[in-house]
């Protein structure tokens, strides 16, 4: 069934022009939102969806999207997605398939990870946009905290500072005990910034309930931030939790 399907990519904003062309058009990112005509008439993959992807997005951080969404794939599996198109196809008396997501043109976009994950998997999906993927390939490498760089502080300063700092624990959190320390509590604003930098900067990858962090170890504790911008300045608290 799946050699009967012709499989394109798109933008949401083409929804009624893929229509009017007998096209199936297929979300790569979950629940459609924005302003979209027509975007009821977009169908889903069930378990496929970016909505915790939200803050890297914000942040710009297109490796930390790469990393989740190819998680994200791993965990609903390849039969589940053609499944799903031969499902569509069977429903709507069509064979030709759009993946539809938010970016324009070159723009980073999930379609066209979801793409080379299909290709990858000899599943042919056309380049109609004219997508360079090397440009894609290295949006999904690009580090936007490595870029930042950091403050030459040494991984024992930054440590030993944390130590020194209030910390409060997360009341309000049961199931994800951990402390945080605000930065209106560390009198040196700078500083907070630049331990912000440093922790980003040296942090590990690391996704906890969906969400992509950088991770800092020092002795018996790690460290992080959310991820809520790319400049290392719209930061509030700082985050630690012991090591068991």
């Amino acid at each position: 069934m799946m050699d009967n399907l012709e499989i394109i990519t798109s933008s949401f904003k083409e929804i009624e022009r893929l229509l009017e062309n007998d096209y199936i058009p297929i979300s790569v990112v979950g629940k459609v939102y924005g302003n979209y005509k027509s975007k009821e008439n977009v169908e889903r993959i069930r378990g496929l969806n970016t909505f915790r992807n939200y803050h890297n997005e914000r942040a710009r951080d297109y490796l930390a999207c790469y990393l989740l969404y190819q998680d994200n794939l791993k965990r609903i599996r390849l039969d589940r997605i053609t499944s799903t198109f031969i499902k569509l196809s069977k429903t709507h008396s069509k064979t030709k398939i759009a993946l539809c997501g938010h970016g324009i043109e070159q723009d980073f976009c999930y379609r066209h990870i979801l793409r080379d994950f299909l290709v990858s998997n000899n599943i042919p999906v056309a380049n109609n946009e004219k997508i360079d993927m090397q440009l894609q390939k290295e949006l999904w490498r690009h580090n936007e905290y490595k870029s930042r760089g950091h403050h030459n502080l040494t991984n024992k300063f930054v440590g030993q500072t944390l130590q020194k700092c209030n910390w409060i624990f997360a009341k309000t959190m049961p199931n994800n005990p951990h402390s945080y320390t605000l930065r209106k509590d560390i009198k040196d604003d700078q500083l907070f910034l630049k331990l912000v930098s440093h922790i980003r900067y040296f942090g590990e990858l690391e996704i906890f309930e969906g969400v992509m962090y950088r991770v800092f170890y020092y002795n018996n504790y790690k460290y992080w931030e959310h991820p809520c911008d790319n400049k290392n300045e719209d930061v509030d608290l700082i985050n630690r939790v012991i090591l068991v």
